[in-house]
């Protein structure tokens, strides 16, 4: 076997890699183009060298709140190319310094979680996701923003020039957000904050003329879900409703323009935010599993 970094042209091999190591999930493979700037690809070949056939491929992926851990996607046909590239990896982080290895696959990825087991990883964490489905009745979202507006808090989109305000309220709210491999949050900046805004639907909620609580929305093509990036509440305004009503003002905001799905996720120990987006209506889908291997 070979390994060196993925280029634009793999991206067929990639997903097709994807499908065969994760057929339970209906989403296709990251894109190679689109990949976070940290992020290594790596895709492994036969023994015909540089052009042989694609056997596998691997995500590598530094962790904001763990510098010494690394979370890893690899991606085979069969076991034994699984087991060849992740023994490859593994030899190349430890020389790195790298000290935990880590994979988030979901529950029923039966034969990821086979091979991740017999390379010892073991399960560290739990996480969710949920999706909502957007029908005729809108009073469930209708009255989370009108109990938050009848304590007098203004429910309106963020824009550009709320940047400031949002990357501060997030900044200040970042220690407390539960944070796995899987639910890891981003640090944002005013710069990076506005270039979020500039490409998602955001809510923001106004007490005293301070942004108090905020929610985040990708939009992606027509008929996909629109995903929650981040929803928040300052620290001495939680327990209020705020991150509900921000959530349904984005909802109804979003239906008025034809989107109906949504999605979203976080830790399992965040069960505020689980009750959050159960009191609007999104069904749980099967866990998200942190698994973990020390280096050594």
């Amino acid at each position: 076997m070979r390994t060196r970094r993925a280029e634009p042209g793999d991206q067929d091999a990639l997903d097709a890699l994807w499908r065969a190591s994760h057929p339970e999930l209906d989403r296709p493979a990251p894109s190679l183009a689109a990949l976070p700037g940290a992020t290594t690809a790596v895709i492994a070949t036969g023994r015909s060298g540089v052009n042989g056939a694609v056997v596998a491929a691997a995500l590598v992926a530094p962790l904001h709140d763990d510098p010494a851990a690394r979370r890893l996607t690899v991606l085979a046909a069969s076991d034994d190319a699984w087991d060849a590239l992740h023994a490859a990896l593994t030899d190349r982080l430890r020389a790195e310094g790298v000290q935990r290895r880590h994979a988030v696959v979901r529950e029923d990825a039966v034969l990821a979680l086979g091979r991740l087991a017999r390379a010892g990883y073991a399960v560290t964490s739990r996480s969710w996701g949920a999706l909502l489905e957007v029908g005729d009745d809108l009073s469930a979202f209708q009255d989370a923003v009108t109990a938050a507006t009848a304590r007098g808090v203004a429910l309106r989109p963020l824009v550009a020039a709320d940047a400031e305000a949002a990357a501060r309220l997030h900044t200040a709210s970042r220690a407390d957000f539960p944070s796995t491999p899987a639910t890891e949050a981003d640090r944002y900046g005013t710069a990076e904050m506005a270039e979020l805004l500039a490409g998602s639907h955001a809510v923001g909620a106004w007490a005293g003329g301070e942004l108090v609580a905020m929610t985040l929305v990708l939009v992606a093509q027509p008929g996909d879900a629109a995903e929650t990036e981040l929803t928040l509440t300052r620290a001495d305004h939680r327990g209020r409703g705020l991150a509900t009503a921000v959530k349904a003002e984005a909802v109804l905001d979003l239906v008025r323009v034809g989107v109906t799905r949504f999605a979203t996720g976080g830790a399992q120990v965040n069960a505020a935010m689980l009750a959050v987006n159960r009191r609007l209506g999104y069904v749980l889908e099967p866990q998200w599993l942190t698994l973990t291997v020390p280096a050594s």
